[in-house]
């Protein structure tokens, strides 16, 4: 049992709830504290994302939230190497230029709740949402396994600590040795990882 399954009830992020719950605060990171508080529901009524959060039980308050999103992994443009790395766990007959993937953005555990692991049981949660049956460890009758979806894409921050978390609950780099492609201005801000949800499948 966690901290969230213990204490949260699970709730689509909605203007209404926020006025009920009160306003978020994140102050480890202002673009995900600005994005909670005044752009979460600009980007679902543009259609570019959804955002889900847990409520506590007593408190009533938003304890975390997260988005997603549809998106992709191309592999047309990978040497071999690159597109096994991203291929494992694929049949080759179904080997295709391109696969279906979750975007998992925005993922922020609140001010006055952190410490409890939180971060590890949100990635464990939307691994369940898209591999449910083949994840027992929740029950989760939300319908979000009805979209094919072979990975879980993040786009972390480029810092020990926040790839740790990553890591630490089985992703990882989109890239075969472990290296993002760097720019002019050299390593990039942010790193592509992912989780390939094949490997839940007993």
């Amino acid at each position: 049992m966690g901290y969230l399954e213990d204490n949260c009830v699970f709730y689509k992020m909605t203007p209404d709830l926020v006025s009920k719950c009160g306003e978020v605060s994140c102050s480890l990171d202002p673009a995900i504290d600005e994005f909670f508080q005044k752009e979460y529901y600009l980007y679902e009524k543009t259609h570019m994302c959804v955002s889900y959060c847990f409520v506590h039980k007593k408190d009533k308050k938003i304890v975390a939230a997260f988005a997603l999103s549809m998106s992709s992994i191309t592999v047309r443009d990978m040497d071999n190497r690159e597109r096994r790395h991203v291929e494992k766990g694929i049949p080759h007959a179904k080997h295709k230029s391109q696969y279906p993937a979750i975007l998992l953005g925005q993922l922020a555990v609140f001010d006055g709740y952190r410490g409890h692991d939180i971060g590890g049981e949100i990635l464990d949660f939307v691994k369940a949402l898209f591999a449910e049956p083949y994840y027992p460890s929740y029950e989760i009758n939300y319908g979000f396994n009805n979209v094919g979806c072979c990975y879980i894409l993040v786009d972390a921050l480029n810092k020990e600590k926040v790839l740790k978390l990553y890591t630490d609950n089985g992703f990882q780099s989109v890239y075969a040795n472990n290296d993002e492609p760097e720019g002019e201005q050299g390593a990039p801000p942010t790193k592509a990882l992912l989780f390939n949800l094949a490997r839940l499948k007993v």
